[in-house]
């Protein structure tokens, strides 16, 4: 059942770029609602477990500053899905699956298995073709700022991730640590905002529906299935 579970919250999670995409959104704002939306719903589902949850008040106070690293994920994917699409936005922010492997084995000494190591040539050859590199009909306005925008994504979740595991080594439930990561990406949200594209805060259908599908969809669900 844990992989059932696990491959359903993968599959949930892989509509993000589809939902934030039919939203119209810009960048900033996609990224906020996604996480202000999913609060109140982490928020009950902690609440009716919070007895379960044995985290140390440094380790909560921790993945609440992560939320950095994941409002600056958000942002830097949704920025290069405007440069070259969604698929291969999220193609190469998911090559935050080699960084996590090699991070997590530096930091935690957890060896990656040798079919891993053996991919990231393969990746990084991958990364190159999608840039651009040499050719004149690369896809996307900017395939190269695209493919830079979207590695610093899977570099920000890189960091996301690894922290997150070392806030949750006493196992709560995950609506503990999303929610946390949820409340601080949203602040880190509102200053990203402040500082550069401005968050539309108007209320407009269906756009706001597809942000609401994104923040109960991938955020809450596919996030509760996989943790």
């Amino acid at each position: 059942m844990t992989r059932i579970a696990a491959l359903a919250g993968a599959i949930i999670i892989s509509f993000s770029a589809i939902f934030y995409a039919l939203s119209g959104a810009n960048a900033v704002t996609g990224g906020f609602f996604r996480v202000a939306y999913a609060i109140p719903a982490l928020a009950v589902i902690w609440f009716a477990r919070r007895r379960e949850d044995h985290r140390p008040l440094r380790h909560r106070v921790i993945a609440f500053v992560t939320g950095i690293a994941f409002a600056l994920d958000l942002t830097a994917w949704h920025t290069a899905i405007h440069y070259i699409g969604s698929g291969l936005a999220t193609l190469l922010a998911n090559t935050q699956v080699i960084l996590v492997a090699v991070a997590a084995w530096l930091i935690f000494g957890d060896r990656p298995r040798r079919l891993v190591m053996m991919a990231i040539p393969v990746v990084l050859l991958g990364v190159a073709l999608i840039s651009g590199i040499g050719q004149d009909d690369a896809f996307g306005s900017d395939p190269v700022k695209g493919t830079l925008i979207a590695l610093a994504a899977a570099v920000f979740y890189t960091i996301f991730m690894l922290v997150l595991k070392y806030t949750n080594t006493a196992k709560a439930p995950a609506a503990g640590p999303l929610l946390d990561v949820s409340a601080g990406a949203v602040l880190a949200m509102l200053v990203i905002g402040a500082l550069g594209e401005r968050i539309d805060f108007t209320w407009d259908w269906p756009a706001s529906g597809w942000l609401l599908a994104l923040a109960l969809g991938p955020q809450v669900i596919g996030w509760m299935m996989i943790g």
